[in-house]
C-alpha cells in the first residue's frame, strides 16, 4: 500500500470531513476534498509563527521583547490554552510564540497577532497565495 492509498484509508476510517493538499519538493501531490472549504482551526498559528521569525531575522523584533498579558483585558475565554487561566504576567515574546505552538494558545495567539501588527500576518498570507484564510 503505498502513501496515498494509505492516507485515502485513513480518511475513509475517520468519522468527519477531512480536506487534503499535500505538495512535496519534487511537485508530488496527494489531495482529497482539496476544494471543500473547511475550518482550519489553528492553520493560522503556523503564518504567525512565521512572520514571527520573518521580523526576527530583519531585527524589527527579537526574541526577549516583553509581552504584558492583562487578565481584565486579554482574556478570551473560549478556545485551547492555559494563559486565561493566569493572573497578569510579562513573557518574552519567544515563550508567548511557545505557548501559542505547543499548547496551541488562543490568547498567545492573540497576543502575537498584536505585537507583530495584523497587517503583517496578513500580507504574509497574501504573499503565499492563500485567499481562503481568515483571521
Amino acid at each position: 500500500m503505498n502513501v496515498e492509498e494509505k492516507i485515502k484509508k485513513m480518511i475513509d476510517d475517520f468519522d468527519g470531513n477531512v480536506s487534503l493538499y499535500v505538495k512535496d519538493e519534487k511537485d508530488n501531490v496527494i489531495k482529497f476534498n482539496e476544494n471543500d472549504i473547511v475550518e482550519t482551526a489553528s492553520c493560522i498559528k503556523l503564518f504567525i509563527l512565521i512572520e514571527y521569525y520573518n521580523q526576527i531575522l530583519n531585527n524589527k523584533i527579537s526574541r526577549e521583547d516583553k509581552i504584558k498579558y492583562s487578565s481584565k483585558e486579554d482574556c478570551v475565554m473560549n478556545g485551547s490554552g492555559l494563559i486565561k487561566y493566569l493572573d497578569d504576567f510579562e513573557l518574552s515574546s519567544k515563550n508567548i510564540a511557545t505557548l501559542m505552538i505547543i499548547v496551541s494558545d488562543n490568547v498567545a495567539t492573540n497576543k502575537m497577532i498584536e505585537y507583530l501588527g495584523f497587517n503583517y500576518v496578513m500580507k504574509l498570507l497574501v504573499y503565499f497565495h492563500i485567499k481562503e484564510l481568515m483571521l
